[in-house]
């Protein structure tokens, strides 16, 4: 198994990069989170199965 963190600053980016890996076989670990703490920041892990 493959695991990844997705961070990004908006989350129109955040939506084209996880579709994107879900494309390639990739799967949301959770919900998306949102750190408004310092830097703006959308989260969301990503699991792939080997």
């Amino acid at each position: 198994m493959e695991y990844t963190i997705v961070v990004q600053s908006n989350v129109e980016e955040l939506e084209r990069v996880v579709n994107d890996l879900l494309k390639n076989g990739w799967k949301p670990l959770g919900s998306p989170q949102y750190n408004h703490l310092g830097n703006v920041s959308w989260i969301q892990a990503m699991i792939k199965e080997s």
